[in-house]
């Protein structure tokens, strides 16, 4: 596989999943095993699901070769690919885009709400004012003694009753 035509200084990923849902840069490390894997057959076919991931925008070219791995690797097949990539553009919808205020609207009380920016930012500071005590939460130093008196407290009348069976 090789890397043709790519913009200066851009990084391209090809990954590709093999049966154990792993993801591989076929870039780097090519596909399947190092032995190779057996082809051929009447209608033989493999699909392999890639995903690309491009640094930059550009012009890229990129060629897939099926090698004869026990003859020196020479090409049975090579398929060249040309991808124009262009900057990803995010478009917001307008119920998204933070509106101005007007001029009627003054800084001290939102007409909506009637909350005065004072409020707001008191309300703010409260919500983010982290606890000063945590919860407890498990066993407590109670639950290990209640077991430990218990246990005593069987034993003791085990040996009771056997004292007094002897007597």
């Amino acid at each position: 596989m090789q890397k043709l035509g790519t913009p200066q200084n851009a990084n391209v990923k090809l990954l590709a999943q093999d049966q154990s849902s792993l993801e591989h840069d076929i870039i780097q490390s090519g596909w399947g095993s190092a032995e190779g894997d057996k082809i051929g057959g009447k209608d033989a076919g493999q699909t392999l699901n890639v995903r690309a991931i491009f640094s930059d925008a550009g012009n890229y070219k990129i060629t897939f070769k099926l090698i004869d791995r026990d003859n020196s690797d020479a090409v049975i097949a090579e398929e060249t690919f040309d991808f124009d990539v262009k900057e990803e553009v995010i478009n917001v919808p307008e119920e998204n885009v933070p509106q101005e205020p007007s001029e009627e609207t003054t800084p001290e009380q939102n007409p909506e709400t009637g909350i005065s920016g004072e409020e707001i930012n008191e309300n703010a500071n409260n919500e983010a004012e982290m606890p000063k005590e945590l919860p407890k939460t498990g066993n407590n130093i109670y639950v290990p003694i209640v077991i430990v008196l218990g246990l005593v407290l069987v034993v003791f009348v085990y040996y009771n009753k056997k004292t007094n069976k002897n007597k």
